[in-house]
């Protein structure tokens, strides 16, 4: 008897201890779970609401001015202007002026206007697909109803080229469209205003404040573009890179501030004479520009030029083609480089004939040390003939 009663005094308890369990479950799940699922379902409303969004754009960048422009839905970069970007560089002006013109104007024929019958450009390996090859030829192109090869690469040879002299670089976004297949159906190039854009160890990234945002009308907000997407252009290094030009471009800009020094203009207008030698000053002045720019070849537009000898100035001569032809063959190789890449993946190249190359004509630096030319044959060598 006292055994039953033992065995079920222990199952008693062993009954009420799992009812106690099971109730105490009830409660936590009833009360202290459910109350948690709500507390982390407001938490996460909260979190995503308020907290993420400034996590995200702690500037509050993207609460600034929409575009008035629609953009294209292919197109990461925002066209702006200068407004707003603190340019350290230089005033377009003077001496600078002509410096860009020359270099930029002469670095392709004009093939609408000239005589250069021998200049050709040709895809390599050739284009078979007629659209395609319509499709790049007016892709690559700054200007519309452009039909001929060699009129698009020269126009935008000399766009780029008269943007590096500018602002030290320039920049193209690759805009392209295609089909289900992946399989390219068009493209087209967008200038993106150099100044906007910075190279962070080998990341492009579009930056736009506040102030340049409601100046262009656009939003403000830094932009990622992916490196396939864009096309970067700088000065090429064999002639000093970017940072050289930029130093070249000051000083030249500076050069070009004023004809006749300030405390000159005052002296003459309070009829004294301090001495100043204005042929001096001139000369003076020129031979520091030509100090500037004689890895360019500069001739500053003086045909013949009186103050250096007849040796030097061919040797400029055959700088300035040789500079031009550097930076052109640059600016080719880098279209080609995006026409083969792997984002328009056309695999075909723009080859350039009836115009020296750069070897070419650093061969003739040999010629004119061995004096084994004239200047006639030199400039029929190394002209574009524009």
């Amino acid at each position: 008897m006292n055994k039953l009663l033992s065995k079920l005094k222990n199952y008693w308890s062993q009954q009420k201890y799992q009812n106690l369990i099971l109730k105490t479950r009830d409660c936590w799940n009833k009360f202290i779970v459910k109350k948690y699922e709500v507390l982390e379902s407001k938490f996460k409303n909260y979190w995503n609401k308020f907290v993420a969004p400034i996590l995200k754009d702690p500037l509050f960048l993207s609460w600034w001015v929409y575009s008035y422009a629609q953009e294209d839905n292919n197109q990461i970069s925002t066209r702006v202007g200068s407004a707003g970007y603190r340019w350290t560089g230089h005033d377009y002006r003077g001496d600078l002026f002509m410096f860009v013109e020359d270099m930029y104007q002469g670095i392709m024929p004009f093939t609408h206007v000239g005589q250069n019958n021998e200049f050709t450009a040709n895809f390599e390996p050739e284009i078979v697909n007629a659209q395609i090859r319509r499709m790049v030829i007016e892709s690559i192109s700054p200007h519309e109803y452009t039909f001929r090869l060699e009129d698009s690469i020269a126009d935008l040879v000399r766009e780029v080229t008269h943007s590096i002299f500018t602002y030290g670089r320039s920049i193209y976004e690759i805009v392209a469209e295609k089909d289900q297949n992946d399989v390219l159906t068009s493209f087209h190039l967008v200038s993106i205003f150099p100044l906007s854009v910075r190279k962070i160890f080998g990341f492009y990234f579009q930056i736009i404040s506040w102030r340049v945002a409601k100046d262009s009308h656009v939003k403000a907000g830094i932009k990622y573009i992916p490196k396939e997407k864009i096309m970067y252009f700088e000065m090429p290094k064999e002639l000093g890179g970017k940072s050289m030009l930029i130093k070249i471009l000051k000083r030249l800009s500076i050069l070009g501030k004023e004809i006749i020094p300030e405390f000159q203009m005052e002296a003459m207008k309070n009829n004294k004479n301090i001495g100043f030698d204005m042929n001096q000053y001139i000369k003076t002045k020129y031979l520091e520009k030509a100090l500037l720019t004689k890895q360019f070849g500069w001739r500053q537009r003086k045909i013949p030029d009186k103050n250096i000898l007849e040796y030097y100035s061919i040797y400029r001569t055959i700088n300035l083609s040789y500079s031009q032809a550097i930076i052109r063959e640059n600016i080719l190789g880098i279209i080609n480089d995006a026409l083969s890449g792997s984002y328009l993946n056309i695999n075909a190249r723009i080859q350039l004939r009836g115009i020296p190359t750069a070897e070419e004509i650093k061969g003739e630096f040999l010629n004119l040390k061995n004096g084994d030319l004239s200047f006639e044959d030199l400039f029929r060598r190394i002209s574009l003939n524009l």
